[in-house]
């Protein structure tokens, strides 16, 4: 499964992140929900210093077994050298409600 969407951020690009981190919330809430077990999931993030961004991939490392940041390589036709975006690939979906039993197990307390 893919997602990549995005908000235009051009007035804004230091926000960027936070702009944008809700829409990428809700892409990968939407993959948890339709993937089946060893199924994969792409999408793309920009940078990862706010805790939203960097609590989704921690989320996503107890859902796969492999997460892979990648940067994109560079086009000789692309105009934005500077660009921060990245892929984030999200390998070999484990079982949700295993994953979920286990941290109900766990975090008893907590739930």
């Amino acid at each position: 499964m893919t997602a990549d969407g995005s908000i235009n951020c051009a007035n804004q690009p230091d926000e960027q992140e936070s702009l944008v981190g809700q829409l990428i919330f809700c892409e990968a809430v939407a993959a948890i929900n339709l993937l089946y077990q060893g199924g994969n999931f792409v999408f793309k993030m920009f940078t990862a210093f706010e805790h939203q961004m960097i609590s989704l991939l921690y989320l996503l490392a107890c859902l796969f077994q492999e997460i892979q940041v990648i940067k994109p390589g560079r086009h000789h036709n692309d105009s934005d050298t500077g660009s921060s975006d990245r892929r984030v690939t999200s390998k070999y979906f484990v079982d949700y409600f295993l994953v979920v039993s286990c941290l109900r197990d766990k975090y008893y307390w907590f739930v």
